[in-house]
Formats: C-alpha cells, sequence, structure tokens
C-alpha cells in the first residue's frame, strides 16, 4: 500500500469537510457521512433526513450528519486510526411527533453509550449529545431503534471521528458481523431467520423482535452485541416448512442481558426433538445448534419458561444468528423454505341468517342523562315491514312504530322497565328493554359499532362514512345491536378566524347532513379529536378551543368522541386536559360518549379508555392485546366503564393489512371476538362492511357472543387458569359472571397443536350438574355432573355458558 498516498488522500478529505451550522468540526476529524453508508442496515442519507430534507434538531439546523431510519445499524472498522466518535441524537423535528428512538454505541462489540429511555413528550424534544472514546478500539456499531410510533427517522447529526495524529488507514464501513462469523463458515446459499418476518406464529406475550428486542433494545449477549436474532418470550413456537431444499440449521441460542428467569430451547424435526439447551440464564454461555436437514420437511423451532416463573415468563429469549442452509442449485426464493402456520381445523360456528319471521336482538338495557336526548334503535329483524310497539315508556319517551327508534327526553333519575314488541306479517316476539335515566348513562354496555382508520386511515370521505352505514343496515349488523358509524383522523380542516373548526370540505362538504343520514337510519356518528395542538395524522387538535369543538360536533349531531393522545401527551396539564373536554361535552346539552386514548380518571367519566397502543393485524396483537395486557384490568371496568384493547381487525381490513401484517385466521378471529366478549370491550370493526361476508356476519351477529359482550352486569371476565406454559401444549380458561345468575366461560388454545382442556365445576363455584350451552353453536349442550371438557383446535376458542338462568334478575344500573 502506497502510506504516502494515502495520507494525501486523507489530508484531502480532511480539507474538504465544512463547519456545520450547529456545531465545529474537530481537528482531523472524519465526517461520518464520508464513508460508504451502502453498508448501513436500513435507511440512509447523507447529510440530509431520510426523506431528503435538512437534518434539524429542536429547531437548529445541521449541515454535517446521517439521517436514518428508526431502526439502523452501522459498522465501522476503525482499523486503530480513531480515537474518539461524537454526534448529536435525536429524531428529526420533521418526525418528532410519530414516536421517539434511542441510540446505541458499541465498541469492540461492547456498549459504550446508550440514550436514556424517553419517559415523554418533551423528553422526544432533547437532543443527545454523545462523546465515545475509541483509543485502542477495532470496530464502531451505531444503532437507533424506534421506541414508540411508526415512520420515524433519526439524525447522527455532526457525526464524525477523531483521528489519531499518527493515523496511517482511514477508517471504513462493513458488513453488519451475523453473530456467528466465529462458529461457522458463511455460506452463500442461506436465509437468516430475522429475514422473514411473522415467522415466529406464537410468542409469550405476543410480542417479537427481529435484530433487537420487541422493547426497542438491541441483542446483547454476554455482554457482547449481535446484529441478526429473532427475540420472543417464552411459550414461542414456529414451523418452517423446508421444502425438501435445506441442508443445514445453524444458530447459537441465549438470554438477553438484563433478563430473569431461565428459559429452554428445543428444535424438532419432522416433529422428532433434534435439540435441548436444558434451562439456560442471561450471561450463560451461548448454546450453539447444528442439525443437519438433508431430506427434511419440517423445523420447529420452540422456547419454553418455567412453569409458574413471572420472571421466566418475561425473559427475552434470543436465537441469534440463526439460519438455514440451501442447496446450491436452489436459486428461486420462491423455492426457499418459508414459516407456515400448522394446518388448522376451523373451529365450527353457527351460521346467522335472519329469517322473515321477527326477532328481538342486541343490548337488553339503554339511557340517557337526565334532560338529554335519548336515541336507541331497537335492534329487530324480519321480514319487512315491521311494527314495533312499547309498554310502560317512560314519561317523555315515545318509539316509532315503523322503525323502532326511541327518542325523547327524561326529565329525572330513574330505571324503568318497559316491554318491547315487533311484529309483521308472519307473528310477533316481545322482550323486555330497561331504560335508565342517570348521569352519563348513555352507554350502559359497551359500544357496538364501525370505526374508519383500519379500512380507510387517511383516505377517509363522506361517501365512505355512508357506505359503511349502508352495510351497517345491509348485512344485518344495525340489526343486531351495531349503532355508532365514528369517522377516524383526517377529516379535519382549518378555522375559521374565531376560531371554529371546520371539516375538510373536499372529503366533508356538510358534516351535519352526514350526521342526518346516520340518524336517519337509526345509527350514531362518531368523531375523532386530539387534546393537543394536533392530532396523530398531523390535522387540527382541540388544544384551547375544546368548548368550541364541543359546540360544533354537538351541533352536527355527534354522539361519540375518540379523543386520541398525540401532541397532547406532552402537555404538563394533560389530566386536567382530559377532564376539560368532559366538561366541555356536558355543557353542550347533548349525550356523547367519551373515549380517551389512555386515561381512566374517574373525574374524566370517560367510558372507554385504551389499554393497549394500536393493534396490528397478526395473531401476536391478538396474544399481546387480548391476554397479556388484559391480566387484572377488570378491576377498573362497569356498568359505563369499559376497559378498550382496542379496535377489531377480523374482516382483514385494507389499511391495516400488509406483507408484514396479512392477517388472522378463522380460529383467529374467533378467538378474538369471544376474549374481546369476556373483557366486556366494545366491538368496534374496521373492516369494508359492504364487503362483509357470511363467516363476518356469523362471526360478528351470534345473539349468544354479543349477550356475553353486552351483558348488563358489566363484570369483566378474568383468567381463571393457565395450564404449563410449554409450546406443545396447555391451553387457558377465562370466567365471567353473567346478569341472570350463569357464568361464561372461555376455553383457548393460544399453542400451534389442538388441545384438550377440563374444566372442574369446583373451580367455578358450582355443584351438581349444570346445563351447558354452546354459545359460537348456539346449541343447548345438556347437564354435565363434575364438569366440562372440550377440544379447543390450533389459535381458537370455545365459549360456554354454564348454569340455569334465572328470572327478574336485569335491573342492575345503580348508577354513576
Amino acid at each position: 500500500m502506497n502510506v504516502p498516498l494515502l495520507a494525501t488522500v486523507a489530508s484531502l478529505l480532511l480539507s474538504l469537510t465544512v463547519t456545520a451550522v450547529a456545531g465545529v468540526e474537530s481537528a482531523h476529524a472524519l465526517w461520518v457521512e464520508d464513508l460508504d453508508l451502502k453498508m448501513v442496515s436500513g435507511s440512509v442519507r447523507a447529510a440530509k433526513t431520510v426523506e431528503g430534507n435538512p437534518i434539524k434538531l429542536n429547531g437548529v439546523e445541521y449541515a454535517h450528519g446521517i439521517g436514518c431510519g428508526a431502526e439502523s445499524m452501522l459498522h465501522i472498522n476503525l482499523k486503530g486510526s480513531a480515537t474518539r466518535f461524537e454526534a448529536v441524537f435525536k429524531v428529526d423535528d420533521a418526525a418528532i411527533r410519530r414516536g421517539a428512538a434511542r441510540a446505541f454505541v458499541f465498541v469492540d462489540g461492547k456498549l459504550a453509550f446508550q440514550t436514556p429511555q424517553t419517559t415523554g413528550f418533551e423528553a422526544r424534544k432533547q437532543p443527545c449529545r454523545i462523546s465515545v472514546d475509541l483509543t485502542d478500539a477495532k470496530d464502531l456499531i451505531l444503532v437507533g431503534l424506534a421506541e414508540t410510533g411508526r415512520k420515524i427517522f433519526v439524525d447522527w447529526a455532526d457525526a464524525q471521528l477523531t483521528l489519531a495524529p499518527a493515523a496511517k488507514e482511514m477508517p471504513e464501513s462493513a458488513a453488519m458481523p451475523d453473530g456467528l462469523s466465529q462458529a461457522f463458515d458463511t455460506k452463500a446459499n442461506t436465509l437468516f431467520l430475522d429475514q422473514i418476518y411473522h415467522a415466529y406464529i406464537s410468542s409469550g406475550d405476543g410480542q417479537i423482535g427481529f435484530g433487537h428486542t420487541a422493547i426497542s433494545t438491541p441483542i446483547i449477549l454476554s455482554g457482547t452485541f449481535y446484529s441478526h436474532g429473532v427475540v420472543v418470550r417464552p411459550r414461542s413456537y414456529t414451523r418452517i416448512n423446508l421444502k425438501g431444499v435445506a441442508t443445514r440449521f445453524f444458530s447459537l441460542a441465549g438470554v438477553n442481558d438484563g433478563s430473569a428467569g431461565s428459559v429452554v430451547f428445543r428444535v424438532a424435526v419432522d416433529q422428532k426433538l433434534a435439540f435441548d439447551s436444558g434451562y439456560v440464564k442471561a450471561g450463560e454461555s451461548l448454546r450453539q445448534i447444528d442439525l443437519d436437514l438433508r431430506g427434511a420437511r419440517e423445523l420447529e423451532l420452540m422456547v419454553d419458561g418455567v412453569a409458574g416463573d413471572a420472571e421466566s415468563s418475561l425473559a427475552f429469549a434470543v436465537w441469534t444468528g440463526g439460519r438455514i442452509d440451501v442447496q446450491p442449485g436452489v436459486k428461486d426464493k420462491k423455492d426457499f423454505p418459508e414459516p407456515q402456520l400448522p394446518a388448522q381445523t376451523p373451529m365450527p360456528i353457527a351460521t346467522i341468517k335472519d329469517g322473515p319471521e321477527p326477532a328481538l336482538h342486541g343490548p337488553i338495557i339503554t339511557g340517557a342523562s337526565p334532560g338529554r336526548p335519548l336515541f336507541f334503535r331497537v335492534p329487530a329483524s324480519g321480514e319487512t315491514p315491521l311494527e314495533f310497539s312499547a309498554e310502560n315508556l317512560p314519561v317523555g319517551l315515545k318509539i316509532n312504530r315503523t322503525n323502532g327508534i326511541i327518542t325523547g327526553v327524561m326529565a329525572a333519575p330513574l330505571t324503568q322497565v318497559c316491554r318491547i314488541t315487533v311484529r309483521n306479517d308472519r307473528g310477533e316476539v316481545a322482550r323486555d328493554l330497561t331504560i335508565v335515566c342517570a348521569p352519563h348513562a348513555m352507554a350502559l354496555t359497551p359500544p357496538l359499532g364501525w370505526n374508519s382508520w383500519h379500512q380507510w386511515a387517511e383516505k377517509v370521505d363522506d361517501g365512505k362514512i355512508r357506505a359503511a352505514a349502508d352495510g351497517m343496515v345491509a348485512k344485518g349488523f344495525a340489526a343486531h345491536g351495531f349503532s355508532y358509524v365514528n369517522i377516524d383522523d383526517h377529516w379535519e380542516g382549518t378555522r375559521t378566524p374565531d376560531g371554529v373548526i371546520t371539516a375538510d370540505t373536499n372529503k366533508f362538504p356538510d358534516m351535519k347532513a352526514l350526521g342526518d343520514y346516520l340518524h336517519g337510519k337509526g345509527l350514531k356518528f362518531g368523531i375523532y379529536s386530539s387534546p393537543g395542538p394536533t392530532t396523530c395524522g398531523g390535522r387540527l387538535g382541540s388544544y384551547n378551543h375544546e368548548d368550541q369543538d364541543a359546540l360544533t360536533w354537538a351541533g352536527w349531531g355527534v354522539d361519540y368522541l375518540k379523543y386520541d393522545g398525540c401532541s397532547g401527551n406532552h402537555l404538563s396539564d394533560i389530566g386536567q386536559r382530559w377532564r376539560l373536554m368532559r366538561q366541555c361535552l356536558d355543557r353542550t346539552g347533548r349525550d356523547i360518549v367519551y373515549s380517551s386514548n389512555t386515561t381512566r380518571d374517574p373525574a374524566a367519566a370517560c367510558q372507554l379508555w385504551r389499554t393497549t397502543t394500536d393493534i396490528r393485524n397478526g395473531w401476536e396483537a391478538i396474544n399481546e392485546f387480548g391476554f397479556v395486557r388484559s391480566i387484572g384490568s377488570e378491576k377498573n371496568a362497569g356498568p359505563g366503564r369499559y376497559n378498550d384493547p382496542d379496535m377489531l381487525v377480523v374482516g382483514n381490513p385494507a389499511a391495516l393489512s400488509t406483507k408484514a401484517a396479512p392477517g388472522i385466521t378463522r380460529n383467529e378471529q374467533i378467538t378474538h371476538i369471544t376474549q374481546w366478549s369476556m373483557l366486556a370491550a366494545p366491538l368496534l370493526l374496521g373492516c369494508n362492511l359492504a364487503e362483509g361476508d357470511e363467516f363476518l356476519v356469523s362471526l360478528m351477529c351470534n345473539d349468544d357472543v354479543l349477550a356475553v359482550d353486552q351483558d348488563p352486569l358489566v363484570r369483566q371476565g378474568w383468567r381463571l387458569r393457565q395450564d404449563p406454559p410449554v409450546a406443545d401444549g396447555g391451553g387457558e380458561i377465562w370466567i365471567r359472571p353473567l346478569f341472570d345468575g350463569t357464568t361464561a366461560v372461555a376455553f383457548y388454545n393460544r399453542t400451534a397443536k389442538p388441545i384438550r382442556i377440563k374444566l372442574s365445576w369446583k373451580e367455578i363455584g358450582r355443584t351438581g350438574a349444570q346445563p351447558v350451552r354452546d354459545c359460537w353453536l348456539r346449541k343447548e349442550l345438556g347437564n354435565f355432573t363434575e364438569g366440562y371438557e372440550t377440544l379447543v383446535e390450533t389459535h381458537a376458542a370455545v365459549l360456554i355458558k354454564v348454569g340455569k338462568a334465572e328470572t327478574g334478575t336485569n335491573q342492575v344500573f345503580s348508577g354513576s
């Protein structure tokens, strides 16, 4: 190598560097942007954000740096020539409201620096200055990981390496280490596990990390950084169809540093156990796996914890550098091994198809605040025309005889049982309806309806909302109690000079007319906003316009508000802001259901509050939101107060269906609705109702299942028992007491193979023979003396009702 020439080139490079707008270049410095950025894992751009804009952090513009996607890694071979690395790190100002990110710096494979975990919006705004000693170091790895949010990008502003005065070689970017370079030879025809998205079909808490943990921390095993890996919680299972072309499986297995508890890794080839790690703890040496796959058809990867050990269930188990080598002649990627769900035998459910005879469906209780209009469409089906009547309606209320809509105003608190009758030429049917007049009595059972986001996202408009309303009626959802049609974000336009919010007239030319259209069908109108200056989509929020916005919505006929934290989460008085909007809604003189993003503060008087982040269209999200995050939440629920694990993904709505989130299976949809019903959760559809097929209608319009969700006692269900958390067996049982003295029992199989689950009546406080009804089949199963046992298919659920219903128990509301 021509050392003098190299020194001349280095000197020239240094002479071409420019002082940043916000910082000063160090002597003998090399800007990181001058390296070959093609080596970066993830999106990257030199001296610009990934979107091509100037780098700007907290209002300060930087001339130097690299802009990266939120999940990015850069490996620099220092060649012993650098003495220090310096940078200013933060999510770029243009993306700051989308989420937060963290930076990690590794020197010679060891963690040398990490930004603190973000604790709020204000913390996101502060750039973090990084200065790391590189004396005698050989390697530098920069890692940026999204902590919250989506589609965010980060900047390493003024990122530079200080070079040693006597440096003979220039640092250069290098390929990321794969975690197995010392253990195995690298082969070209290789498929890394973390390159197969959605490979892991189950994980203990539903969370999976690819190249990092699910909480956005790097893979660090026994103090060493690894760039490749799939990270899961115990009770994880993966099945890979090898297609007969695989030759070998390599991996290292270990527990991420900082995790407590022990896990065991198991690998099966063609359903025969081929590897068992024994129990592994964080800090222990990695287990090496090297299996011959020639001629094999199936590979199964399993991670289990210690039964009953809470710490074990929270450990991060890592398959690092795991890869499958493929026969040299296989070139087309479609012929490569790929993850596949085990064959799922569909759980049978009753087909719901309303007949010509009149029938009454839906909730058996409704209400309104004193002095506020009540609006309730009696859910009914049958050959039209239908004729409705009511006996013992409270004073001030009346029922429309042709459409069954009850309207009017009740002056004083009361709880009154009336008798609703519907008839047509085929006959008549009647049942009781309890009507309550009490403060905030407008949602005495969880809201049933539809929200625009999962199907249309920012493309929502007036026509799509009307089509959803039409579909809700035409497909029979409205006849079974679904009533809310909610517009999510991106309806907002501008404010008038006096501060009144308007709709985006290109999308919504007349909001009042839209509200009238919905009400004319007996449906209710929902809207979206934020307590901050802007919504999650960057549209106008309600900050400092709460009274004006509430009055505007009331004038449009709005019945439901989804109030999303977004930019409001950074406000120091956010708690007061949640309460303020409730007060403003109440001052409109109209009952408006209040759905909050986070707060369940009793003073805010929310009818429902989110208990999770945004749901994803995949099985892991059903696992996480419906089960893991719902443990213990039942203590907060009651009539008019509901935990909300987010909207439904049944029907695989378009805006959520991507290659990364391809959707959930028929069995998983049954589990989804069963668990949300056991949780007394709102059931808000998000798919295209106009295209709803027979299965979707049968899934959502089953009166037995809806009766569990809409039970007026509103005692949220809880987990009774979880069998040992092993990947190839076990199940769960959840129970929920119902207002008529019966008990709803749900059996779940979150594992990868069909299992049998048995319940003893003693476990639910019952003795002697008990009648059992299968809710999904809508079928009486007979009397069972000791308990009940059932087969549950993979990722499916069975829902039964146990006991004999008592009478005269439907007056359950005690006020709020």
